[in-house]
C-alpha cells in the first residue's frame, strides 16, 4: 500500500510539473499521452434550518482523463471543463423577510432592520451558484517527433501570455448603510490566467463627506492580502462611490485609474430611523415597544440603553403586554437598560384615571376659570391670568376649556401651579417651562394631546415640563423626513389610546428625537385633592 501510495505521489508531481511548465512543440507534433485532472463542480448549499444562509460548495466532482490534441500550435485538451484554477461563480440569494421578527438569515443588519420595520419585504441572504467558467489546459508531451533528413522549417515556440487582469467585482454592491454603520466590502479580483498573482487593492472614497474607509485605517487604504476588503462606514445621508484598483506587478493592471473595468460600487448612505429613550422612569403600554436605536449610538457620545440610569440611581423598568420589545436596528432586542430589567405583563386597572375620574376629584372650593376666549390663547394666557387673581384656597389655579383648545406655550409658568382641563383636544404649541420642586402644571384632556413640530427650546433643556394625560393618544408631529429638532419632556405622560412618537431629526445617529425623563418632584407636587385617597370606616373601643 506504501509503495502504491508513493507512486501515486510521484505521479502527481510529474504531472502538475509538466502542467505549470509546459512543453513546446512544433506544429506537425503529435500531442501525447492523456491529461488526468480533477473535474470540479459548484453546488448550492442551503443548511438545515436556515441557521445559515446559502453558500457555495466548491466540490471535485470525479477524476477523469482527458484527451490532449493541438489547439493553435500548443497542446490543450480537445474539451474544456471546470478545473483546479477555476472560481465559482455566484450571485446575491434573496429571501423574503416579515415585519415584526428578528429576520436573522439576512447577510446585513440594516436589512433585517428594515424587513422588521415593514420597509423591505425581501432581504439579501448567501448566494446561489452559477458554476463555474469552463478552462482549457496544457497537456504533459510524452513523445518527441523523430528527425528527418529534411525536417523543413520548424514553428517559434508558442509564448506564453502574461498575467492579466479581466475586471474587479464588488460584494455587496450597492453598499446599502446608515449613518454610523460599517459594512464589509469584499473586492473580487478576476485574473486570467485564474490565480495569478495579485500585490494589492488600493481603495478609495469619492466623496469623503459621505462615507469612509475605517479599515485599512491609513491612506492609501491598500489591502495586500487575499480576500481583499475594506470596511465602508456612513458619515452622512448621501451617495457616493467606493473604488478599487488591483495592482499586479508593481503596476495598475485594472480598476480605477485603469482602462480595465474602472466601474465602482454604489454607496447609498442613510438617515438612521427615528427613535426615543426614557430616562430615570418606567414605561407601561399594553402593547409593543418599539424603538429602533442604531448602531452608531454608543458611550461616551450617546447612550445605547432604551432607559438611561440617572447619575448614582438605577433605571426604570419597562413592562410591555404585547409580542415584541425591540429598542435596536440591527440585531433585537437591543440594550434595555444598565440592569437589563424587563417584563413582559399587562395592565389592568379596575378605575379608568381618565378625564372623568379627575374632574370627579376637582374640590368644590376651587376657583374656576372658564377660558371662552378663543380656540387659540396666546403664550403666558395662563401665567397673565393666574397673576390677575388670588389661587384657590388649595394654592393651584383652576382652568377648564369645553373644545378643542391649541395652547401657544407657557414659558414663565415658574412657581405657578395650574392645572388645566381641556373637554376635547388639546395642542400645544409652544414651550411649558417651571421651576422644578416648586411649579406644578397638569394638563388633562379628553380627546388627544398633540405636540406641534415647532415646539423646541432654542435656549437648551427641556420643551415641556408637567404631567400630561389623555384618553386618547400623546402624539408628537413632524414636519416632514429629516426636518425635525429633537424633543425633551420632563415629568410623566398617560395615554389610553397611544404614545405616538412621530419626529425625525436630520441626524438620527446619536440623538433621540423624543427624551421621556421623569419628574419624581411633579408627583410630590400633585393637588392633594386629585391623589387617590381611600377610606377606611372602623369602630373602635372608646
Amino acid at each position: 500500500m506504501l509503495k502504491t501510495l508513493k507512486a501515486f505521489l510521484a505521479i502527481s508531481s510529474l504531472i502538475l510539473f509538466a502542467i505549470t511548465f509546459p512543453k513546446p512543440v512544433n506544429a506537425q507534433s503529435v500531442c501525447g499521452e492523456q491529461l488526468a485532472l480533477d473535474v470540479f463542480n459548484c453546488q448550492t448549499v442551503n443548511p438545515p434550518g436556515r441557521e445559515f444562509p446559502p453558500y457555495c460548495w466548491r466540490y471535485v466532482q470525479y477524476y477523469d482523463f482527458k484527451d490532449c490534441s493541438p489547439t493553435n500550435g500548443d497542446c490543450k485538451t480537445d474539451e474544456a471543463w471546470c478545473g483546479s484554477s477555476t472560481p465559482c461563480n455566484t450571485s446575491p440569494f434573496y429571501e423574503l423577510c416579515s415585519p415584526g421578527v428578528p429576520n436573522l438569515h439576512c447577510d446585513s443588519p440594516f436589512e433585517a432592520g428594515q424587513c422588521r420595520l415593514g420597509y423591505i419585504n425581501s432581504c439579501r441572504s448567501g448566494v446561489t451558484c452559477n458554476g463555474c467558467a469552463e478552462a482549457r489546459f496544457d497537456c504533459w508531451i510524452s513523445w518527441e517527433p523523430t528527425p528527418t533528413s529534411d525536417p523543413g522549417p520548424t514553428s517559434a515556440p508558442t509564448p506564453t501570455p502574461s498575467p492579466s487582469c479581466l475586471n474587479i467585482t464588488f460584494t455587496p454592491d450597492p453598499i446599502d448603510i446608515q449613518v454610523g454603520v460599517s459594512a464589509n466590502v469584499t473586492a473580487t479580483v478576476n485574473t486570467s490566467p485564474p490565480g495569478s498573482p495579485v500585490d494589492r487593492v488600493e481603495f478609495s472614497i469619492v466623496n469623503p463627506a459621505i462615507a469612509s474607509i475605517d479599515d485599512p485605517p491609513v491612506p492609501p487604504h491598500n489591502d495586500l492580502t487575499f480576500p481583499y476588503r475594506a470596511t465602508v462606514t456612513g458619515v452622512s445621508p448621501g451617495f457616493t462611490e467606493l473604488r478599487a484598483t488591483a495592482y499586479m506587478g508593481g503596476v495598475a493592471a485594472c480598476g480605477y485609474g485603469t482602462l480595465v473595468d474602472p466601474v465602482p460600487a454604489d454607496i447609498n448612505v442613510s438617515n438612521a430611523s427615528s427613535w426615543w429613550q426614557v430616562k430615570n422612569g418606567d414605561v407601561i403600554v399594553n402593547a409593543d415597544i418599539i424603538s429602533p436605536i442604531p448602531a452608531s449610538c454608543s458611550l461616551p457620545v450617546c447612550d445605547p440603553a432604551f432607559i438611561v440610569t440617572p447619575l448614582g440611581g438605577y433605571p426604570g423598568i419597562p413592562s410591555y403586554a404585547g409580542g415584541v420589545f425591540d429598542v435596536s436596528s440591527g440585531i433585537p432586542p437591543g440594550t434595555v437598560s444598565s440592569t437589563g430589567w424587563l417584563a413582559q405583563a399587562s395592565y389592568n386597572a379596575q378605575t379608568d384615571y381618565n378625564y372623568a375620574f379627575f374632574e370627579r376629584l376637582v374640590p368644590g372650593d376651587a376657583d374656576r376659570n372658564v377660558i371662552s376666549v378663543a380656540d387659540t390663547i396666546n403664550p403666558n394666557y395662563l401665567k397673565n391670568q393666574a397673576d390677575s387673581q388670588f389661587p384657590s384656597p388649595d394654592g393651584y389655579f383652576w382652568f377648564f376649556r369645553t373644545g378643542d383648545l391649541t395652547l401657544r406655550g407657557e414659558p414663565t409658568l415658574a412657581s405657578t401651579k395650574v392645572i388645566l382641563f381641556v373637554n376635547g383636544n388639546l395642542t400645544i404649541d409652544g414651550n411649558i417651562k417651571i421651576n422644578p420642586g416648586t411649579g406644578f402644571f397638569m394638563a388633562i384632556a379628553s380627546g388627544n394631546i398633540t405636540v406641534n413640530p415647532g415646539v423646541e427650546n432654542p435656549g437648551g433643556g427641556f420643551d415641556l415640563e408637567g404631567v400630561f394625560v389623555t384618553n386618547g393618544n400623546f402624539t408628537t408631529s413632524s414636519a416632514g423626513p429629516e426636518t425635525d429638532d429633537p424633543i425633551q419632556i420632563r415629568g410623566m405622560v398617560a395615554a389610553y389610546g397611544m404614545v405616538d412618537p412621530n419626529k425625525d431629526l436630520t441626524d438620527n445617529s446619536t440623538t433621540p428625537a423624543e427624551l421621556f425623563e421623569y419628574a419624581p418632584d411633579l408627583l410630590f407636587n400633585i393637588p392633594p385633592s386629585l391623589q387617590l385617597k381611600r377610606t377606611r370606616w372602623k369602630e373602635v373601643a372608646p
